[in-house]
C-alpha cells in the first residue's frame, strides 16, 4: 500500500494505537485534543461503550515520538484543498438526477428497477 493512499494512513494510525494498547478512534481524539485549547472536537457516535472509549481519550498521553509519527503518517496541510477531482465532480449527483428524471416519467423507482403503476 503507498504511504500517499488514505488506507494506507488509516492503517498507519491504527499500528500506532494498538502499540500504545488505544483504540485508533482514541488516539486521533487524544492527538486532536493535543492541537490546543481552541481546538473543539465533536465526536458521533449511536452507543454507550463508543461514547466511553471517546471520553476515555483525555487520559491517552502522547509522546514526542507519537506526534512525530503522526506528523509523518498525515502532515499539516495534508486534507486540505478540493474535495474531489474536476472528472469525479461531473459524476456528483448523477444517479440522483437519473432517478428523478425516472419518477418524472412515471413508475416507482426501486434501486435501479423501474416498477409501473
Amino acid at each position: 500500500m503507498t504511504p500517499y493512499t488514505p488506507f494506507y494512513k488509516a492503517e498507519r494510525v491504527k499500528e500506532i494505537a494498538a502499540e500504545k494498547g488505544v483504540m485508533p478512534g482514541q488516539f486521533a481524539l487524544a492527538w486532536l485534543l493535543h492541537q490546543g485549547e481552541d481546538i473543539v472536537s465533536i465526536p458521533g457516535t449511536k452507543r454507550g461503550k463508543y461514547l466511553e472509549e471517546n471520553a476515555a481519550a483525555v487520559d491517552v498521553t502522547l509522546t514526542e515520538e507519537d506526534l512525530r509519527c503522526i506528523d509523518e503518517v498525515a502532515p499539516k496541510g495534508v486534507a486540505s484543498g478540493e474535495r474531489y477531482n474536476e472528472a469525479f465532480m461531473r459524476t456528483v449527483n448523477r444517479y440522483r438526477t437519473a432517478k428523478r428524471e425516472e419518477c418524472s416519467r412515471g413508475g416507482l423507482l426501486v434501486g435501479r428497477v423501474r416498477l409501473a403503476q
